[in-house]
């Protein structure tokens, strides 16, 4: 986000236990133009904090996690509005919208801006499927660093569906089939997989070829893993090969495929991804603290 700003983050993550650390926290409140304070969870530090910006008069704002904490916010801040977040996804959309507003010329409050830019988002996409985040930035007449932050809360929430991957990725309405989306003969991921079952087939005791092997291999794989996910919600690579008694390699392999296809949903990053049924709800899955 700094990147997309000429803002500078200071996160002031120290707990406050003397005061000479109390005395830096006044200091960065009192240096910066901005102070952010989340208060889910209620820690008392961060009440503190709060409490000497609002002595020095500085310009806060407060974050709360509603999917963590949704009680009712104490009665002495209960009129300050706050932004509400349910992922680390929505919190950069609306932080970013928020920065936009404190630039030159822009107006809308972050909460709102942020619901109006994902109907905006929405409707463009009903029209001009499959299409990424620049020409949804062009269509929307909207900053693309934002119209790329709100995206990523809405792929998060399951608003949004999409293919490719990185700078390759598109983006698709929720109700979007990806299996007839057309695409070229194979995605990378499904290149990767045939590669690795052909790498497979020059090992000893391998007879099939890439083509039937795969194909096989792809349609019994789906037809296991939905059979242990159905059971298994949420678990990663190495125990969806040991439950469909695979070799790992070709499991990540066909799995990258699927999740491509639309097949399979995930949750968390590289090492800790964990994978769920096409049709699971990802806002009601329990994970911890981001």
């Amino acid at each position: 986000m700094a990147k997309a700003y000429p803002v500078t983050f200071t996160f002031a993550d120290e707990r406050i236990t003397n005061q000479q650390i109390l005395a830096k926290i006044s200091n960065y409140i009192r240096e910066h133009d901005i102070s952010l304070f989340d208060i889910t969870g209620w820690n008392p530090n961060v009440a503190l904090e709060l409490g000497i910006a609002v002595g020095m008069n500085r310009k806060y704002f407060i974050l709360l996690n509603t999917y963590i904490d949704n009680r009712e916010a104490p009665s002495d801040i209960r009129g300050i509005e706050r932004i509400h977040y349910a992922s680390n996804q929505e919190l950069e959309a609306k932080v970013s919208i928020l920065l936009s507003q404190e630039l030159p010329n822009k107006q809308d409050r972050s909460e709102s801006a942020f619901d109006s830019i994902k109907d905006n988002i929405a409707r463009v996409l009903a029209d001009n499927k499959g299409i990424g985040i620049g020409r949804i930035a062009e269509l929307t007449q909207q900053d693309k660093a934002i119209v790329q932050s709100v995206v990523r809360a809405m792929v998060q929430s399951g608003g949004l569906k999409t293919t490719g991957a990185k700078k390759g990725t598109v983006y698709y309405p929720p109700d979007t089939d990806l299996r007839t989306v057309r695409r070229g003969p194979n995605s990378n991921q499904e290149l990767e997989a045939k590669v690795s079952i052909l790498l497979s087939q020059e090992l000893p005791n391998k007879q099939d070829r890439s083509e039937s092997a795969f194909d096989s291999i792809r349609d019994n794989i789906k037809d296991n893993i939905a059979r242990v996910l159905a059971d298994n919600k949420g678990i990663g690579l190495g125990r969806i090969a040991e439950l469909t008694q695979q070799d790992k390699a070709i499991i990540q392999s066909v799995v990258k495929a699927m999740v491509q296809s639309g097949d399979l949903k995930t949750t968390g990053a590289k090492k800790g991804t964990v994978y769920y049924p096409p049709d699971t709800d990802l806002r009601t899955v329990r994970r911890g603290p981001k």
